[in-house]
């Protein structure tokens, strides 16, 4: 459904705003031929936005320091959506480091983004007796009963991409077993997304958004990105379309051929960058590179690569998924040591041009160093300090 709508300044789009211009800080790093293609108000202030969330992150500390014990022999359960992604290798990999500074283990399971899939994987880790389990987009209400199962065996359980905006439980999750929750402010991710569709378009922007709609990460993204399209453009227009998960295989394709099968549609914006491949394609059979830009969210070497080399891929946002990892860890380490979740273990995101890889030299070389697009921390030394090792 198409909306064209006078916006108001609401509390969630001044939220919204706020968060994401303080996560991420200032900098540089609009690209020049936005400014060259369109000089509009509203274009300009889109621009304004981006600039000032350009910059690299910096450490915060998710909570206050503590003594980790050695968690020897210890082994810790990744349930994720999709093993096979880099966002969710570069999770697996800051698993992986944290736990190794306190001798634990972490293994890995695909769940295909299928709640039924991931409750089973849950119950088996409860069989084997896991120290921890890590539990990647699945909703905790999806899986309510084996989560209590983990709860009935003392295994703690530490939500990614959950519902709450903290890393401190709301009741409903404590009351199943969760022990800290760790996000990325995918809000953000989207209300930089809409900046990047005005910046580029100005007030003309006829956007089609692709998600989909049981991932609580992607339906954060999708409110930010409306709310932000409204905010800046009373007269643009955007609609939705969701793709199951479980058909991203072979429907992101259709859904981008569908949506460029309008022509006034000049902006298309999934969700997740690992749906910029089979846009590109649709993009190009359909001869629609003139008029349309592909943006969209995570920036992994999947968009990141293609947007070095693709005119038409204009803009990404995101944030170091390792650091999710690491955040996770400790989250886990806080429980064992009878301390409460660490609240502020919401990372923040920067947004990335053509400009800004040409300017830094992005390594776009299989195996590159993701982490270093978005930040110059050193992650095992902050957590090593963090944790008093």
């Amino acid at each position: 459904m198409m909306w064209n709508t006078r916006s108001s300044r609401g509390a969630l789009l001044v939220t919204v705003a706020a968060v994401a211009l303080a996560g991420c800080g200032t900098g540089t790093g609009s690209d020049p031929s936005s400014q060259k293609s369109n000089t509009s108000s509203v274009a300009n202030e889109a621009r304004s936005v981006l600039e000032k969330s350009s910059a690299k992150l910096e450490w915060f500390d998710p909570g206050p320091a503590f003594t980790a014990k050695r968690a020897e022999g210890s082994k810790v359960l990744f349930v994720t959506i999709q093993l096979n992604t880099p966002f969710s290798q570069h999770i697996l990999t800051g698993l992986k480091k944290g736990a190794a500074l306190v001798g634990a283990s972490v293994s890995a399971a695909d769940s295909g983004g299928n709640p039924a899939e991931a409750a089973r994987q849950v119950a088996q880790g409860v069989s084997q007796n896991v120290a921890a389990i890590v539990i990647q987009g699945i909703p905790s209400a999806a899986i309510s009963a084996e989560l209590k199962g983990a709860k009935a065996a003392g295994i703690p359980v530490v939500m990614l991409f959950d519902q709450p905006d903290t890393g401190t439980p709301s009741s409903d999750q404590a009351a199943v077993g969760v022990v800290g929750n760790v996000d990325i402010c995918w809000a953000c991710e989207g209300k930089l997304m809409a900046d990047a569709a005005v910046a580029e378009k100005g007030d003309k922007v006829n956007s089609v958004f692709i998600t989909a709609k049981e991932l609580t990460s992607a339906v954060k993204q999708e409110a930010g990105y409306t709310a932000e399209l409204k905010n800046l453009c009373a007269d643009c227009e955007s609609e939705v379309t969701y793709v199951p998960v479980a058909q991203w295989s072979t429907g992101i394709q259709g859904a981008v051929s569908t949506a460029l099968a309008d022509p006034k549609v000049n902006v298309v914006a999934p969700v997740y960058d690992l749906m910029i491949p089979p846009a590109q394609a649709a993009m190009a059979a359909a001869q629609a590179q003139d008029r349309a830009i592909l943006i969209s969210g995570d920036a992994t070497i999947t968009g990141v690569s293609a947007m070095s080399k693709d005119p038409a891929v204009k803009f990404m946002a995101g944030a170091p998924s390792e650091w999710v990892g690491w955040l996770a860890i400790d989250q886990w380490l806080r429980h064992v040591q009878g301390l409460p979740a660490a609240a502020d273990s919401v990372i923040p995101v920067r947004a990335l041009t053509k400009k800004t890889i040409e300017d830094e030299g992005f390594d776009l070389s299989d195996g590159a160093d993701e982490t270093k697009w978005f930040t110059d921390v050193d992650l095992e030394k902050q957590f090593r300090t963090l944790w008093g090792l």
